[in-house]
C-alpha cells in the first residue's frame, strides 16, 4: 500500500494482497490490515483493496485437515452470523443489527421483569444513536418490535441502517454487542 502514493490519482486500481497464517498475530490482524487498506483505496477514484487469505498449516497432511481460501472484499454485501443464536447466515449489517437487538431484548425479557424502551436506548445509544423511535430520513428501520415506555405508552423500536464496514459505528456496535455476550462474526466467501 505504500506504493499507492506514486499512482496517478485519476487511475483506478485494485490492490490484491495474498495473506496466510502468521507465526505471530491473528487472522483478525490480517483482516484489519485489508480493511484499512480498502479504506485508503476507496479514497481514490473507484479503487479498492481485496485480501485473499489462504489458510494452510503444517499439520494438515498428517491430520487430514482441509485448507481453505477466503476472499476478503469489504466492498461486497456481507454475511454475518451471531454465534449465540445459531449459525444461520444473515445478509447485511442492518438485518444483523436487528437480530442482535432482538436477541438482547429477548434476554432482558427472559429475566422476568418489564424491559422498557428507555432501557434499550440507554444500553445502545451511549455514543451513537443506534436505537430510535421513528424512521428518520432513511436512517432507521422498523424492527417490528414494541417495548413499553415508563409512562406505559408502547413504542416501536427502530434501528440504525446506514452501517459501513469501513465506518467506526459498525465496529462500535459489534464491540458493544460483545460486551452483552452477543458475538457477531462476518462470514467470508470461501473457495
Amino acid at each position: 500500500m505504500s506504493r499507492v502514493s506514486i499512482i496517478d490519482k485519476k487511475e483506478k486500481f485494485v490492490y490484491v494482497s495474498i495473506l496466510y497464517p502468521a507465526t505471530q498475530g491473528t487472522v483478525n490482524t490480517a483482516q484489519k490490515y485489508i480493511r484499512y487498506a480498502n479504506i485508503n483505496a476507496n479514497r481514490l477514484k473507484k479503487s479498492k483493496a481485496i485480501g485473499i487469505y489462504a489458510h494452510v498449516n503444517k499439520t494438515m497432511t498428517k491430520s487430514g485437515g482441509q485448507g481453505y481460501v477466503e476472499i476478503w472484499d469489504y466492498n461486497k454485501n456481507s454475511l454475518y452470523v451471531i454465534k449465540q443464536i445459531n449459525n444461520n447466515k444473515i445478509k447485511g449489517m442492518a438485518a444483523c443489527a436487528k437480530k442482535a437487538i432482538e436477541e438482547y431484548i429477548r434476554r432482558q425479557m427472559a429475566k422476568g421483569k418489564v424491559y422498557y424502551f428507555e432501557d434499550l436506548e440507554k444500553a445502545f445509544n451511549s455514543r451513537f444513536t443506534i436505537i430510535s423511535n421513528n424512521i428518520g430520513k432513511s436512517r432507521y428501520r422498523n424492527t417490528g418490535l414494541q417495548l413499553p415506555r415508563r409512562n406505559g405508552q408502547p413504542e416501536t423500536v427502530f434501528t440504525y441502517t446506514q452501517w459501513r464496514s469501513t465506518d467506526i459505528t459498525w465496529e462500535y456496535f459489534t464491540d458493544l454487542c460483545k460486551e452483552y455476550n452477543i458475538n457477531i462474526e462476518r462470514v467470508w466467501e470461501r473457495v
